[in-house]
């Protein structure tokens, strides 16, 4: 699917020089392959040969062939199965929809109805969900102070937002 000239063009005016600045990032972008590389493959098959005694042929085709590519899909899931299937409890208009499968697979990115019509809640989801590994993280580290002025959506507003435009599935349609 060809990208809307729109998109390309705002991403331009995004201004991301004080990101772009920051060491850490910029340590990131420059060593971004052979730290991929080290995590996603030469640790995964070097762990159980030198810890479990497993093959390295076995550890290989485990970690490489099984683990990498199942890992790439149930993330692609997001952007295939929660915007075709689900419940749009929020936005009945738009493609995107909360779907649990999604959910359970991605470790809590699956309310992705809820995500694109309250995009700066930084749960991406109005419930704590089980699976939610994200949210989990960034309240982790917003108790030492490495995440702070963390985002929101009002209760009032969710309910206002569901009744004009949800699909009638959501707990605030039946009040």
């Amino acid at each position: 699917m060809k990208e809307h000239p729109e998109v390309s063009q705002r991403r331009a005016e995004v201004n991301m020089s004080d990101v772009l600045a920051d060491p850490v990032v910029r340590f990131f972008e420059k060593y971004h392959v052979p730290l991929k590389i080290l995590f996603a493959f030469v640790i995964p098959i070097s762990v159980p040969v030198y810890f479990f005694n497993q093959s390295f042929k076995w550890s290989l085709i485990s970690q490489f062939l099984i683990r990498y590519p199942l890992n790439l899909n149930i993330t692609w899931t997001i952007n295939s199965f929660a915007h075709k299937f689900g419940y749009r409890s929020y936005d009945k208009n738009i493609k995107s929809a909360d779907n649990f499968w999604t959910d359970f697979l991605t470790g809590g990115e699956g309310v992705h109805n809820y995500h694109h019509v309250f995009p700066w809640d930084y749960k991406a989801s109005e419930w704590k969900s089980l699976f939610s590994n994200t949210t989990t993280w960034i309240d982790m580290f917003a108790k030492i102070g490495w995440a702070y002025d963390l985002k929101r959506v009002s209760p009032e507003y969710i309910k206002l937002v569901v009744q004009r435009r949800g699909d009638g599935t959501h707990k605030f349609c039946d009040e």
